[in-house]
Formats: C-alpha cells, sequence, structure tokens
C-alpha cells in the first residue's frame, strides 16, 4: 500500500486540465462555488460500466492551476472524498475515475 497522504510533498505542478468523479451534481454546483472564477466546469453523466452511471467532471481553465488548490476547494464541499480520491491531472477521457484510497 502506498504512503501518499493530502499532507504529503505539496503538488505544484500546474495543469490547464483536470478530472475526477462526483457523487452527485449539487457537489459539482458547490465546488463551482468554491473554485476561482477562472476555472470552468463542463461536465458529463456518462455509463463506465453497464447499469453504472457515473458523473465524470472535467476542470478547464486559462490559467494553470495546480492539484493542491482544487483539493483545497473540494475540501470546501461537505462529504467531497469522492471528488478528492478521483482528481488526476488528465482530460476525462484518460481518467479511469477509480478512487485512490491512500488519499484523504
Amino acid at each position: 500500500m502506498s504512503s501518499r497522504h493530502a499532507s504529503a510533498s505539496p503538488d505544484v505542478t500546474a495543469f490547464r486540465v483536470v478530472s475526477f468523479r462526483a457523487e452527485c451534481q449539487i457537489d459539482v454546483a458547490k465546488l463551482r462555488e468554491a473554485l476561482p472564477r477562472t476555472i470552468r466546469i463542463p461536465f458529463e453523466l456518462s455509463a463506465r460500466q453497464p447499469g453504472n452511471l457515473v458523473l465524470g467532471v472535467e476542470l478547464r481553465t486559462n490559467q494553470p492551476m495546480n492539484l493542491d488548490q482544487v483539493r483545497a476547494a473540494m475540501r470546501a464541499v461537505e462529504d467531497s472524498h469522492v471528488m478528492i480520491q478521483t482528481l488526476r491531472p488528465v482530460p476525462i477521457e484518460l481518467n479511469s475515475l477509480e478512487r485512490d484510497w491512500d488519499v484523504r
């Protein structure tokens, strides 16, 4: 098991696109309020497995963002563990949306 945790070394690498899974649209709406206005949130409801709907979300920005900035905004949303654990610096089509249980 990996020992990666949110308190480990900060991720300051800048990205213009990240993606994650959300449990419901209200979580995305709350995250939208917590993020800087320069970050847009187009999202799509996609079936990654038969009969299992997954809300895949992609964030795009004109200015680089880092994963710690996005995670900080996610932590402002109650019960945001799924978003935090599936956050990756890739477009939605490249994100498995599997949870990383080592991320808190």
